[in-house]
């Protein structure tokens, strides 16, 4: 009869004993410890191949006694070391791989780093295709368009897979925002080959369904935030027919050629810029230059010293940089906030040819 393994079993259990149980279930055996009790669990709830704990195959048995002659004759032979006569029939067995500081794994709290040593070969195979699974999960949305052609080569870089590595395992001890499927909404709401204007956050909003992957815009819903009701006013008294909604959403905008990108494309709930330094600055950084190099002619809202600071990855004489403060009331000295950039783009882009960005939103 089979055994089926608790929860509270499980976690008692050491990674190398999970992974045996894996194993004998022929189910794949990398990852994390939580990983692999989960997948422990929802095997034995399938029924997949029972427990190891009564079904692991008998040792064989041991070698038959040589008769105390033949065994006799080895010895002498063994003592008087003839190596015509000598065969060795053993295998050797490969030395034991030294650790070294860049091949240890994780310590996750749960045991000794030596609970977590794999067989020779199993751990880079296994973090490669944790890693390349992360990085092709993340990025799926964006593989098939305009940007994920243009990134391509980004998406190949360490820094890279080093922010999502990072952000995946934060997620996993906290609440991240935006949710990961809203982390890159921004590039695939607004096409490479479609973006006339640029609007530069800073981060994600840090409450409870604000963040959708667009700078200075929350979820329909949500209470709109001090420094979008501040843009609303603006609008209000600088665009013909401009109504301020009852929501905050600014996806139109986005549908529109509006390219609504924050500097870091993550946050930890509650704490402001808490990713700043996990290496989005980079990626959005280097965003900014491929759209450069890609496009002419763009128009860049840049509001407040964080956003200005993209200011240098900008070619003044190929594109046109529009800066004032930050719309936020901390930032502000009192009064409303002034801002002319929406009348200005709109005025460059009939220059150019171009249609005008309809900034009326729904209400």
């Amino acid at each position: 009869m089979s055994v089926l393994l608790t929860e509270q079993a499980l976690k008692k259990m050491k990674v190398p004993e999970l992974k045996q149980e894996l194993k004998l279930r022929k189910l794949k055996v990398s990852g994390k410890k939580e990983e692999l009790i989960t997948r422990l669990l929802t095997a034995q709830s399938e029924g997949v191949i029972p427990s190891a704990a009564e079904d692991e195959p008998s040792p064989p048995p041991p070698p038959p006694k040589q008769p105390a002659a033949a065994a006799s004759q080895q010895k002498r032979k063994a003592d008087s070391k003839e190596p015509l006569q000598k065969v060795d029939t053993k295998k050797k067995k490969p030395e034991p791989k030294q650790e070294s500081e860049e091949d240890s794994d994780e310590d996750d709290g749960e045991g000794s780093k030596d609970d977590y040593k794999e067989e020779e070969g199993d751990i880079e195979e296994d973090e490669d295709e944790e890693e390349d699974d992360a990085s092709d999960e993340d990025i799926k949305p964006l593989t098939a368009s305009g940007w994920g052609i243009a990134l391509a080569e980004e998406f190949k870089k360490k820094y890279f897979k080093d922010i999502i590595q990072f952000v995946n395992a934060e997620r996993k001890k906290i609440q991240i925002y935006p949710p990961k499927s809203l982390v890159f909404n921004a590039l695939i709401l607004t096409p490479i080959e479609q973006v006339k204007v640029v609007i530069m956050g800073q981060d994600p909003y840090i409450q409870e369904g604000q963040a959708h992957g667009l700078c200075f815009s929350v979820q329909r819903g949500v209470t709109v935030p001090a420094s979008l009701g501040r843009i609303y006013k603006a609008l209000e008294s600088t665009v013909p027919g401009f109504k301020i909604p009852n929501h905050g959403c600014l996806q139109e905008w986005a549908c529109r050629g509006v390219l609504m990108l924050n500097a870091v494309l993550t946050v930890r709930k509650g704490k402001s810029n808490s990713h700043k330094d996990c290496g989005w600055v980079e990626f959005t950084d280097n965003v900014i230059k491929i759209l450069c190099k890609q496009r002419k002619g763009l128009i860049f809202f840049l509001w407040g010293k964080d956003a200005q600071k993209k200011g240098k990855l900008i070619n003044a004489k190929e594109h046109f940089v529009l800066s004032c403060p930050h719309p936020s009331p901390m930032a502000a000295s009192g009064g409303p906030w002034v801002c002319d950039h929406f009348v200005k783009a709109n005025e460059i882009l009939n220059q150019q040819g171009k249609t005008p960005i309809d900034w009326t939103l729904s209400p």
